[in-house]
């Protein structure tokens, strides 16, 4: 039976530069989406533009070691302008990540939704939870050191699909829960797991 842990909000934030392109709008005062307080931070995204990388780690989890992390739920509290303009951005809008940008980092299958549309209102939206499939994220359940690291978070990604002005993409708080449980067994492929070490190939193609 799995355990929870979180939800957790990161501690840092940081609008990436030139990520996914130099074209991206930049996400102003970054570290407004550390904490749930109505001051979020937000990207202004003309027409058809979609905004930069935001991206946010360090949730603070503490799993005990050994234990493996099967199940994420992502809640992002987001709001736009208005109805139908507003959308993830096609290319891995929503993921998680761990060592964003770094040779051995890599990224999980991208959760956004071509159908959902930005709310006009602040609203949570949720993303994935303890009953979908343990691979909804990764192929693989993710060790607790890899979830546990300062470098494990979020990134998101906006886009100005349909508005016919500029729009504001603003993000309140996000927030992360996790649900963990002891590995049957033990051996090599435990203890990889334990120190964080990827063990099929599949797992690393999902670097982006």
């Amino acid at each position: 039976m799995a355990t929870l842990a979180g939800p957790n909000y990161p501690a840092v934030a940081e609008s990436l530069l030139n990520d996914p392109d130099p074209e991206g709008s930049v996400w102003n005062d970054p570290e407004l989406a550390e904490e749930e307080d109505g001051e979020p931070t937000a990207a202004l995204l003309p027409v058809g533009n979609h905004s930069r990388s935001l991206l946010l780690t360090d949730f603070g989890f503490q799993i005990p070691e050994g234990m493996w992390v099967a199940n994420f739920l992502l809640e992002v509290k987001r709001q736009t302008g208005c109805e139908y303009a507003l959308q993830d951005y096609y290319l891995a809008g929503v993921v998680l990540v761990h060592d964003y940008g770094e040779p051995e980092g890599f990224v999980s299958k991208d959760r956004s939704d071509g159908n959902v549309w930005w709310p006009s209102d602040y609203v949570w939206t949720s993303f994935g939870g303890e009953s979908e499939p343990a691979d909804s994220w990764f192929d693989d359940p993710v060790s607790a050191a890899i979830v546990n690291s300062s470098s494990f978070g979020v990134r998101l990604r906006a886009k100005n699909t349909a508005g016919e002005v500029a729009m504001y993409a603003e993000i309140d708080a996000v927030r992360l829960t996790a649900w963990y449980y002891e590995p049957a067994g033990g051996g090599l492929l435990s203890m990889l797991r334990t120190i964080g070490v990827p063990h099929t190939p599949g797992y690393n193609l999902l670097r982006k």
